[in-house]
């Protein structure tokens, strides 16, 4: 059965999981819960959103943020299994909210783990450098949110500063050779194997904070972009959504397979 799974993901990653290609035959039900990730003196959310939270919680959270307007995208996750295209239903994929200068962005898993954040990422921009705020103090603000981190960098090019906060399962962790990988928001389930990897090797959760400096005043903030990485819910929630299709898959072929008899020798 691995093996078939791998095969039918392999198929996957090369035609894309979110299509409108893939039809709706597959109902996929919650059979896993997510994490949901609390750590001593560290927050784990952006606005309050945290990973684990339904479509509806944070469509109310953002409905309550002063010109916040969510938009959702829809899509469905899909396979080829033994020539046969199986596709899920349809459901919430994404949730946008754009503010005045303020641009947000929320990831959801496939319903087998019921449809619930794995991925924020939320980009403020002060374009007036005489009222932006002073760029150490906003990283104070964001090191008194996050607690200590796991690696913090200052460039000479942009960002000026990169900081990463890097957990396991119960703690946060340090990076290897204070170099911490990339925080990227966006689920993409053909990703699978490296989020796996990340989860074998201890990672999965990273939050990231980037701070771009004003090109008028070296003093101020241009912008922050805050990223969180749920990298173990995303390896869940594909996993779940892989081996439900791919035994609809199977129940199909069985079904629909008819070998023709062998030619007379």
């Amino acid at each position: 059965m691995k093996l078939a799974q791998k095969a039918a993901f392999l198929a996957v990653a090369a035609a894309g999981f979110y299509s409108s290609a893939w039809a709706d035959d597959t109902t996929l039900t919650e059979t896993a819960k997510p994490a949901i990730r609390t750590y001593a003196g560290h927050a784990v959310d952006v606005i309050g959103i945290s990973p684990g939270m339904t479509v509806a919680a944070v469509t109310a959270l953002i409905q309550k943020k002063d010109n916040f307007a969510p938009a959702a995208t829809t899509g469905n996750i899909g396979l080829t299994y033994k020539s046969i295209s199986m596709g899920s239903q349809s459901y919430t994929t994404e949730l946008e909210a754009s503010a005045p200068n303020d641009d947000l962005h929320v990831f959801f898993g496939t319903p087998s783990t019921g449809n619930t954040v794995v991925g924020i990422d939320r980009t403020i921009t002060f374009p007036d450098a005489e009222t932006a705020p002073v760029l150490t103090e906003l990283e104070q603000q964001v090191e008194n949110k996050y607690g200590l981190q796991s690696s913090s960098k200052r460039n000479e090019g942009y960002p000026s500063l990169q900081e990463n906060w890097v957990f396991n399962s119960q703690s946060l962790q340090g990076c290897q050779n204070s170099f911490c990988p990339a925080a990227t928001a966006q689920f993409d389930p053909s990703q699978m194997q490296s989020y796996a990897d990340s989860t074998q090797i201890g990672i999965v959760l990273n939050i990231e904070a980037k701070f771009y400096v004003s090109s008028s005043d070296p003093s101020r903030a241009a912008s922050l972009e805050i990223t969180i990485d749920d990298e173990g819910n995303k390896f869940l929630t594909a996993n779940e959504a892989v081996k439900q299709l791919t035994a609809a898959g199977e129940a199909a072929y069985n079904k629909e397979a008819t070998p023709q008899q062998g030619p007379s020798l």
